[in-house]
């Protein structure tokens, strides 16, 4: 879904901390001569802050040493969101990830370690920024017919979980996800799963491939110009997951061509009403008024001879 209008704040954390937000574990802003760093002082960073409201925050960082890997770790309020592996003496592409958080205090970390030991050579991280979206109308299940509901991947407390894709972001409209792998695993915990759909963009030609109980459904292609809606009915499956294969095919041996938008599920919330449910629900009230009326009878014949 798309989100809400909101206000957008935007902070370079090279060279600023956000007012009211805590920032601990990182030097004060340095300049390499080309671009402003800051260097990393302890074996995690931690960003603090209190909020009022619901907020959506995206959080892009690089992190460099001339002769470690490096391995980080991001946490939010102790819950682990993503982790990544930067090559010693690169500047790779910048990690990207995003989270909601409800009104509260909460507490960004990022772990480093140099094969799972603590890194011995200087670490910079350069390109480190925040976008703070306030998200408050945004809801993880939408209403879309009497007893019918749409559950969304992206929104707080959303029960659906997906495999292959990377962090959430934010591109000023709408919530995506980058797909890193050949495959995505979208699932869900639902009695009655009616369908689901995802959208699908890439900057290439692709194709998407949907899978459902290990049986392929449909196949679509798309390119740069055009996006993909792929969906399933799961009214007689009733399957709890479905696979999309994404294959770039411009270059065959990539996997990140292409992005993910509005992954969904709608689901029933009423008990079925299947004609057979009816006929055994009639039979045990009309049983129930025999018994009624047999035992209330032979009552009305002594009190009106």
């Amino acid at each position: 879904m798309a989100a809400p209008e909101a206000n957008i704040v935007t902070v370079d954390l090279r060279t600023q901390v956000p007012v009211g937000w805590t920032l601990t574990g990182l030097s004060e802003p340095k300049f390499d001569g080309v671009n402003f760093y800051r260097a990393v002082i302890d074996t995690q960073s931690t960003l603090t802050w209190h909020s009022d409201r619901s907020e959506f925050i995206q959080i892009d960082y690089q992190t460099y040493s001339d002769v470690e890997r490096i391995n980080t770790l991001l946490l939010v309020d102790g819950h682990r969101v993503s982790e990544r592996k930067f090559a010693a003496g690169r500047f790779e592409i910048p990690e990207s990830t995003g989270f909601f958080v409800p009104p509260g205090r909460h507490t960004l970390a990022i772990r480093y370690t140099c094969s799972k030991n603590a890194c011995k050579a200087p670490i910079r991280q350069y390109w480190t920024s925040l976008r703070i979206h306030e998200d408050s109308k945004t809801a993880w299940q939408q209403q879309v017919g009497v007893y019918a509901q749409r559950w969304s991947l992206d929104a707080p407390n959303s029960p659906l979980t997906i495999k292959g894709v990377g962090g959430l972001q934010f591109d000023g409209i709408n919530y995506v996800r980058p797909i890193i792998d050949k495959e995505i695993s979208f699932s869900w915990n639902a009695r009655k799963p009616l369908n689901t759909s995802i959208y699908v963009a890439a900057n290439q030609d692709f194709r998407v491939t949907t899978v459902l109980g290990g049986q392929e459904v449909s196949v679509k292609e798309g390119s740069s110009k055009q996006w993909i809606k792929s969906e399933a009915s799961l009214t007689h499956a009733g399957l709890q997951s479905v696979t999309f294969r994404i294959e770039c095919l411009d270059n065959p041996k990539t996997t990140n061509c292409a992005y993910l938008y509005f992954p969904q599920v709608t689901v029933l919330t009423f008990p079925s009403t299947h004609w057979t449910d009816r006929v055994v629900s009639l039979c045990i009230v009309m049983l129930m008024i025999v018994m009624f009326w047999y035992w209330l009878y032979p009552h009305r014949q002594k009190v009106f001879p």
